[in-house]
C-alpha cells in the first residue's frame, strides 16, 4: 500500500465537486468494477478520484484496491467521507460510459488492474507449487447466492460442455487442457464425469471447500486468515484465465466481466447468457436499450 501514499488528510471533508468511491463488504468482481468506472470517469473530466478503501469483507487492515494493485496516477487515498459517483452522478456516469469502446475499456482496465508486487509475488508462488500444463481453455462457473436470489440464471453444465466443443472445433485441438474456476466443489467431479475423453480438467484447491457455492454472508463470518487465503486464491485464478486462449464465462457475472476487461490481447472469450459485454452499472437497463 505504501506506493499510493498516506491517506490525504488536507481537507476536513470532501467537496461537493470531489469525486469519490468507497469499497464495500460485497464481492470482489463487483468492487473492482466500481472502482474502474469511478476511475475512467474521473480520467475522462481531467480530476482526482478520491477513494476510501477501508471496509471490504476481509479486514479493516486490509485494502481491496491499494493492496492489490499497483498504484494509479491521480487515484488519492483518502480516510474522509462523501457522495460516491454512483449515489451523485449515476446518469452522467452511465452515459460516459456508454460511449467507451471496447478496446478502450480493455486497454484502460488492463493499465488499471497490474497486480502489486506482494500479490504478483504470492501468485507465482503459489503456480510454481502446481504442476500445471499450458492451458487450451479456462472456463469460470459462478453458482451460489447469485443463482439463488435471482440475479443470474443457473446455467446446466452441459451447456458449458457444449460450449467447450465447439471452442475445440474453433481452434482444431485434439485434446484439451482446461481450467475450471468455480466457487462450488462438486462442480469438478460432475463435468469430469460427462466431459470429453480427449479433456483434461484442472483447478487449484480451494482452502475452504464449499458444495453450495458461494454466499456473501457466510463468507464474510470466516475468520480472516480463511478470507486471504481465499482472496488469493481467488486472484490466482483470475491470473490463469486471463492468460488462457480462450475463456467461457457469462457476463452477468461481474468476474466474467472482469475477465472481458483484463484478459490478456488476442484471447477469445463467450458468454454462455448475455451475449454481449457492457461496463454500464445496471445490466439490465443496457439490455433494454438494445431490444428497441
Amino acid at each position: 500500500m505504501s506506493s499510493w501514499g498516506q491517506p490525504n488528510q488536507s481537507q476536513s471533508k470532501l467537496k461537493y465537486t470531489d469525486l469519490f468511491c468507497k469499497i464495500s463488504k460485497s464481492g470482489y468482481g463487483t468492487n473492482f468494477q466500481k472502482f474502474l468506472m469511478c476511475f475512467l470517469f474521473s480520467k475522462y473530466l481531467k480530476k482526482p478520484l478520491y477513494l476510501c478503501d477501508t471496509s471490504n469483507n476481509i479486514s479493516t487492515d486490509f485494502h481491496l484496491i491499494l493492496d492489490t494493485f499497483q498504484s494509479i496516477p491521480n487515484v488519492k487515498y483518502t480516510n474522509k467521507k462523501g457522495f460516491t459517483v454512483f449515489e451523485d452522478k449515476i446518469i452522467e456516469l452511465n452515459k460516459f460510459l456508454s460511449s467507451l469502446s471496447d478496446d478502450d475499456i480493455c486497454r484502460e482496465a488492463r493499465a488499471a488492474f497490474k497486480w502489486s508486487q506482494k500479490t504478483q509475488t504470492i501468485i507465482n508462488s503459489t503456480l510454481s507449487e502446481s504442476a500445471f500444463p499450458q492451458f487450451d481453455l479456462g472456463i469460470h462457473i459462478r453458482t451460489g447466492d447469485k443463482i439463488t436470489s435471482g440475479e443470474m440464471k443457473a446455467i446446466g453444465l452441459d451447456i458449458y460442455v457444449a460450449a467447450i466443443k465447439e471452442a475445440q472445433a474453433l481452434m482444431g485441438k485434439s485434446s484439451m487442457a482446461i481450467y475450471v474456476m468455480t466457487d462450488n466443489s462438486s462442480v469438478i467431479p460432475q463435468l469430469n464425469s460427462i466431459s470429453d475423453p480427449s479433456w483434461s480438467l484442472y483447478c487449484l484447491e480451494p482452502p475452504v471447500k464449499a458444495e453450495t457455492g458461494h454466499d456473501q454472508a457466510t463468507y464474510n463470518r470466516r475468520s480472516v486468515n480463511d478470507k486471504m487465503a481465499s482472496y488469493y486464491h481467488f486472484l490466482t485464478e483470475i491470473h490463469i484465465l486471463q492468460r488462457c486462449p480462450y475463456i467461457i464465462c457469462t457476463y452477468s457475472s461481474n468476474i466474467g466481466r472482469f475477465l472481458y476487461m483484463t484478459r490478456e490481447p488476442g484471447v477469445q472469450i463467450k458468454s454462455l447468457d448475455y451475449p454481449v459485454f457492457t461496463i454500464l452499472h445496471d445490466m439490465s437497463i443496457f439490455l433494454s436499450t438494445q431490444a428497441h
